[in-house]
């Protein structure tokens, strides 16, 4: 059960919205997106599934720039604060909690758990 609904996705003209990676800049995260089943959001995967086959490189660096530079689809971005990452707990840049935190950064073993306890 969610505390309220994300983002109503009807409303946006964006062929893929996509989670940011931070609170400034437009860096996606990656984790999470939505895409609109259009020939443009087809052709943007396509494309990045088969570079990314041979291309050693980040996918989240890899797909902000085709959203950036390629005009293969348009690209929209969530508020961080909606859907955030584990660097939302060492910075807390605003007064409120996110709906969604992301615990994919943390290294240590037990280290994600931890974190989730200390937010509690």
């Amino acid at each position: 059960m969610y505390r309220q609904t994300g983002f109503d996705v009807s409303t946006r003209g964006e062929d893929i919205i996509f989670d940011r990676s931070s609170e400034k800049g437009q860096l996606i995260a990656g984790g999470y997106y939505h895409a609109k089943p259009t020939q443009s959001s087809m052709t943007f995967f396509r494309r990045l599934a088969e570079d990314l086959s041979w291309w050693y490189a980040p996918d989240n660096v890899y797909m902000t720039s085709m959203c950036e530079l390629s005009g293969l689809a348009n690209c929209g971005r969530l508020p961080f604060s909606l859907i955030t990452n584990w660097q939302w707990l060492d910075s807390k840049p605003s007064n409120s909690s996110p709906l969604f935190i992301q615990f994919d950064g943390e290294t240590n073993l037990g280290g994600k758990l931890g974190k989730k306890m200390g937010i509690v």
